[in-house]
This record gives C-alpha cells, sequence and structure tokens, in this order.
C-alpha cells in the first residue's frame, strides 16, 4: 500500500501526511509495505525497515527524541547500531511553557507565576521617545 505517487491519485485538494501513513505502516507491523510498488518487490527487508525506522525517529515529533545526523548516518549503515524502540503509534507533540519563565498579565499588574510578588504593568509598546523620532 504505497502512498499516492502522482498529484492525479487521490482526492482535489486532500493532503497527504507522509508520517502518519509511515507510522501507521510501522505500528501494523507492515513497514516494508511502505516500499514504492514499482521496485516490484525487489528490496532488502533489513533495509528497507531500517529506512523507515530511521525516518520515523528523525521526524518524530519530540525534537529532542530525534536523532543527531550523525546518529542518523550511523543507524542507516551498521546493522550493529541500535536505534530506539518506536511506539507503534505516533506520539503527540506536548509543548509547555516553562514555569519558571512564565507572565501572566491581569489588567493593570504583571504577576510572575510561582511568584506572589505583583508589579505595575508597563506596556513596551508605548515607550517612544518624547521628541517624537520613533527611537526606543
Amino acid at each position: 500500500m504505497a502512498p499516492p505517487t502522482s498529484v492525479g491519485e487521490g482526492k482535489e485538494g486532500q493532503v497527504f501526511r507522509l508520517v502518519e501513513w509511515a507510522w501507521d505502516m510501522h505500528g501494523r507491523g507492515a513497514a516494508l509495505d511502505a516500499a514504492d510498488e514499482r521496485l516490484g518487490g525487489a528490496i532488502d527487508q533489513w533495509e528497507m525497515g531500517r529506512v523507515v525506522a530511521v525516518g520515523l525517529w528523525c521526524s518524530h515529533p519530540d525534537p529532542k527524541m530525534r536523532p543527531g545526523i550523525r546518529q542518523a548516518a550511523e543507524a542507516l549503515r551498521s546493522r550493529k547500531f541500535r536505534i530506539p524502540l518506536l511506539p507503534p503509534k505516533m506520539p503527540v507533540a506536548v509543548y509547555l511553557q516553562p514555569f519558571g519563565a512564565s507572565t501572566m498579565q491581569f489588567s493593570d499588574t504583571t504577576t510572575s507565576v510561582g511568584s506572589s510578588v505583583t508589579m505595575p504593568y508597563t506596556s513596551t509598546t508605548s515607550r517612544a521617545t518624547a521628541d517624537g523620532d520613533g527611537d526606543v
């Protein structure tokens, strides 16, 4: 079950999500089916499985989980290199704002999260110089 190979295949305006498709194939244990059908099955199964796995590793939703370019290249070259186990379903990226750096604005005061200190709020967008030349 290869992805669409031309614009004519698929519905008008439909977006094809290659990474999600490949992760689904991986999760079903069908990574070898991701090979282009035009190859006629003439593939090295280990290499095909490795290319899909390294591709998924490199496109992991969490950037901290992705390999460096040297790791990825070594993973493709060496049968001894052990890549991390990838979950069967594509992980969902969760982005949290750092706790200590966050600020919350309430009307005319600014309070740092985790702090009991309240300071008057001063807008940085209205700090033009008195002579009106616009330099801040």
